[in-house]
C-alpha cells in the first residue's frame, strides 16, 4: 500500500455531504441521534461532544450559503435537482460531476464514463471485458444507462443531467467552491485534533496499518495508492472512493472515527461483563451472597454456615462477585469481610438496560 497523510479536508468532498444534508432538510443530527438511540441513552454524554463542531458548522454554511448565484438562472431548483435523494442510497446527481471533477484532474475528459463509474462501475467492466475504461462513446452511454437498475423517473434525471451537463458541472463547481471557502471561514488553520488524527493514522501504517485499517481490510500490501484525508463532518466516517480505472484512491478518516472506535470496542468488554453479571443473578448462591451482604458485611464463615455450603464454595463465587467488583474485601482484626457495592450493582443494572 502506497500512501499520503494530508492535514487538511479534501473540502470539496466535505462541501458535497454538507450541501446534500441541507438541501435535503438534514443535519448531521441524524446520525448522532441514531448513534445514541443504537449504544443506548448511558452513552449521550460520551457520544454528543464527538458531533458538537460538525453541528456548528453545519449551522453556520446553512446561515450563509447562497444558493442563487451570479451567472446562473434557476438555482435554487438547480441545487434542489442535483442534489434530491431517491436515485441510489446515499447518492446524488451531483455525485456524477464531482466524479468527472475528479477524473479532470486525472487526465480523463469523458462524461458518460463519470456518470456510469459513479452509478454502476462493475456493469461497465462486464460489458466491456476490461479493466481500464479510456472512453465511453456516446451511443454505449445509452445501452450501459439501460442496464443500469433505475426506474423511468430516475433515467430521465440523469439524461437531465447528461443533455446539460457542462452547465452542471460548472454550478456545482461554483457552490462546492462556495461552500469550502465557508468551511475555511469557520474553521480557520489547522485544527490540533486533526492533526493528531493524522499522526495516529500514520503512525498506525508505518506500524503495519495495524487497527483501524485492519476492520476496513485494508493491508500494506494493496496494490492501490491512497490520498488519505481527515473528515471534518461526518465525524465518524471511513470511506475510501475512486474510479476504479487506475490504482489511485481518496480515503476520509473522521475527526473523531478513532476515538468512537476505541469507545465501541471498549463497549463490547462491557457487554461481555454485563452478561457476566447477568450470569451472577442467575446463579442462587451468588444471588443469596449478595442479598445476605445487603444487610451488612460479612467474612466466608459466616456465608457458608447461613448457606450450608463449605468454605471454598463460597471462596469461589466470592472471587466471580469481585471481578465484576459488586463487593469489595476489607480485613477487620483477623477476618476478610464482603462489602456490597450498591453503586457498581446500579451501574450493572443501567449497563444491562444498553443490551436490550
Amino acid at each position: 500500500m502506497r500512501y499520503k497523510v494530508h492535514n487538511e479536508p479534501h473540502y470539496e468532498y466535505e462541501s458535497l455531504y454538507l450541501l446534500a444534508n441541507i438541501i435535503n432538510g438534514k443535519s448531521i443530527k441524524d446520525e448522532r441521534d441514531s448513534m445514541i438511540e443504537k449504544r443506548g441513552n448511558s452513552f449521550k454524554s460520551v457520544i454528543t461532544p464527538f458531533f458538537k463542531e460538525a453541528i456548528e458548522l453545519e449551522k453556520y454554511i446553512k446561515k450563509n450559503l447562497q444558493l442563487n448565484m451570479p451567472g446562473f438562472e434557476s438555482t435554487k431548483q438547480t441545487a434542489k435537482f442535483l442534489f434530491k435523494e431517491g436515485l441510489a442510497p446515499d447518492m446524488v446527481l451531483a455525485q456524477f460531476t464531482f466524479a468527472h471533477e475528479q477524473m479532470l484532474q486525472l487526465g480523463i475528459d469523458n462524461k458518460e464514463l463519470a456518470i456510469l463509474a459513479a452509478l454502476n462501475f462493475d456493469l461497465m467492466e462486464k460489458h466491456f471485458g476490461v479493466r481500464n475504461l479510456p472512453f465511453i462513446s456516446h451511443s454505449d452511454f445509452f445501452i450501459l444507462l439501460d442496464c443500469c437498475q433505475l426506474s423511468d423517473h430516475e433515467k430521465l434525471d440523469v439524461l437531465r443531467l447528461y443533455h446539460d451537463f457542462n452547465e452542471y458541472h460548472r454550478y456545482t463547481n461554483a457552490l462546492l467552491a462556495q461552500t469550502k471557502d465557508l468551511i475555511l471561514d469557520f474553521m480557520p488553520g489547522i485544527d490540533e485534533e486533526i492533526v493528531a488524527l493524522m499522526e495516529k493514522l500514520t503512525e498506525m501504517l508505518e506500524n503495519g496499518g495495524k487497527g483501524l485499517l485492519d476492520e476496513a481490510n485494508i493491508t500494506l500490501d494493496d496494490k492501490h495508492s491512497f490520498i488519505i484525508y481527515p473528515g471534518i463532518y461526518k465525524v465518524n466516517t471511513f470511506s475510501i472512493w475512486g474510479m476504479g480505472f487506475s490504482d489511485y484512491y481518496n480515503m476520509c478518516v473522521g475527526k473523531h472515527c478513532l476515538a468512537i472506535t476505541k469507545l465501541f470496542k471498549e463497549e463490547k468488554n462491557e457487554d461481555k461483563e454485563t452478561e457476566a453479571f447477568l450470569k451472577c443473578l442467575s446463579d442462587n448462591t451468588k444471588l443469596s451472597i449478595l442479598k445476605l451482604l445487603k444487610e451488612g458485611p460479612m467474612y466466608g464463615g459466616q456465608l457458608a454456615e447461613i448457606l450450608e455450603c463449605t468454605a471454598a464454595n463460597i471462596s469461589h463465587h466470592a472471587s466471580a462477585l469481585l471481578s465484576l467488583g459488586i463487593i469489595r474485601m476489607e480485613k477487620e482484626s483477623n477476618k476478610i469481610y464482603m462489602h456490597l457495592d450498591k453503586e457498581k450493582i446500579i451501574q450493572h443494572i443501567d449497563d444491562l438496560k444498553g443490551l436490550f
